[in-house]
């Protein structure tokens, strides 16, 4: 067949386009296959253990991991941050101030859904979510 711009149907494109963007990912992470999970704020968690905390958000908001697996939230943001439980989470965690190219590790032991927040920039919608299974 002879294709030439325009000459696909933009349906088909779609079609394409959300069967090549899926293999897109991080290294870092693990096949996101989320079980049929949705995240409190919506759409489904990312399988993987690395957060990074950027100056408005984290990325991934919403992950999943097996129970015993140890997070991480690198900070790339210019401002400090925390990485902070949310109350009656089913873990208790606060991370302190974490400075630029800062770390905090957290190892999750029991299942459940744990909400989290930055403390000085929760009003602006810096929150977070793990699903522990």
């Amino acid at each position: 067949a002879d294709f030439h711009a325009g000459a696909m149907p933009s349906a088909m494109s779609l079609v394409l386009g959300s069967l090549v963007l899926p293999a897109c990912g991080s290294s870092t992470s693990a096949p996101n296959d989320s079980g049929g999970l949705t995240c409190p704020r919506g759409g489904a968690p990312v399988a993987t253990t690395s957060v990074t905390v950027r100056d408005s958000s984290f990325d991934p908001a919403c992950i999943v991991v097996p129970a015993g697996s140890t997070v991480t939230w690198t900070n790339t943001g210019m401002a400090s941050h925390t990485v902070t439980s949310d109350t009656g989470a089913p873990e208790t965690f606060d991370s302190g101030a974490l400075g630029t190219a800062g770390t905090f590790k957290w190892t999750f032991t029991n299942p459940g859904t744990v909400n989290y927040h930055c403390i000085p920039h929760q009003s602006i919608g810096m929150v977070g979510t793990v699903i522990v299974q």
